[in-house]
């Protein structure tokens, strides 16, 4: 029969589990996003030299054709998948491409960074769920065999 000590001991062993992967979801799921506004070329400022999208890797020409053949509407990537000359985090902002003869706006923002209470949060999450696993785990391996 199980006792009501290896009970407690396996819930702390699962709670501990879901802390861990609460932690590690918020730590691993950064993302970055882009979101486009079609401009004139009038709009620019004489300091702001478009990047052309010809000019991007494969990868980055697929973010940006998504980005800007959705205006208004949010892309979002992983890490992966961030447009080399753009910048994200506290560096982001507004970039400009061109192509063709259209000239769009990206914003690109977020999940570059988590805002620090985001962080602090999930490495309390980290900390507590490996407690917990461990404190859960030591006490069911030490009491297996007790009744």
């Amino acid at each position: 029969m199980v006792s009501r000590a290896q009970l407690a001991h396996a819930a702390l062993l699962v709670v501990g589990l879901l802390l861990l992967l609460a932690g590690v979801s918020l730590l691993g799921g950064a993302e970055y996003t882009h979101v486009a506004a079609p401009i004139d070329e009038s709009d620019l400022r004489d300091d702001e030299d478009p990047i052309p999208v010809e000019s991007l890797s494969e990868a980055d020409r697929e973010v940006v054709a998504a980005t800007v053949d959705a205006p208004g509407e949010t892309v979002a990537v992983q890490a992966d998948g961030r447009v080399d000359p753009f910048h994200y985090g506290d560096a982001s902002g507004d970039h400009y491409v061109v192509r063709g003869d259209d000239y769009y706006r990206i914003t690109t923002g977020g999940g570059g960074v988590l805002s620090g209470a985001d962080e602090i949060l999930a490495w309390i999450l980290l900390a507590f769920g490996t407690l917990g696993v461990l404190a859960g785990g030591l006490d069911l391996w030490r009491h297996r065999g007790v009744d």
